[in-house]
């Protein structure tokens, strides 16, 4: 008699863009300057799986929920707007935040301010990005060139709240 056994395989994550990101109750775990880049890790980006993501789903069955292995990578080196505050006050739950991004040549005529973003995603510049954090500190980041960026073993856990 022969066995056959299986390991469960983690399901991939579907690609291109498939997630709604909101910046509330998203949570950043590490800030690292690398020179021509900030990079900002998220412990729990709070997202909706949109309906492409998966088959035999409609626009009223979108899933909430948290992912895993999102980073946001901001170019050239962000530089604080104002006065910046630690960088251990970087972390932990975002309160309310948006990425503020000019369209057009003639600024504020063509201002988007994106509370929530489709990803992953590259946003081209100038942009500034605002997040208060639930410690009440808040950081704010000009840059020409944002990628939310997802790694390959992101997960998305689904929220389990009623």
């Amino acid at each position: 008699m022969t066995i056959t056994t299986t390991s469960p395989r983690r399901p991939e994550l579907p690609r291109p863009a498939t997630y709604l990101l909101s910046f509330v109750d998203s949570e950043i775990a590490t800030v690292l300057d690398e020179g021509e880049v900030l990079r900002l890790r998220f412990a729990a980006a709070h997202v909706d799986l949109l309906p492409s993501a998966h088959a035999g789903t409609t626009p009223d069955t979108v899933a909430a929920g948290y992912l895993s292995g999102l980073e946001l990578l901001l170019w050239p080196t962000a530089r604080p707007l104002g006065d910046a505050p630690p960088a251990s006050d970087l972390l932990g739950r975002i309160a309310s935040g948006q990425i503020e991004q000019v369209r057009g040549d003639e600024p504020r005529a063509g201002l988007a301010a994106l509370r929530r973003v489709q990803v992953p995603v590259v946003l081209e510049g100038p942009l500034t990005l605002r997040l208060d954090f639930a410690n009440r500190s808040s950081l704010q980041l000009g840059a020409h060139r944002a990628e939310f960026r997802l790694d390959a073993d992101a997960r998305f856990r689904e929220a389990l709240s009623c």
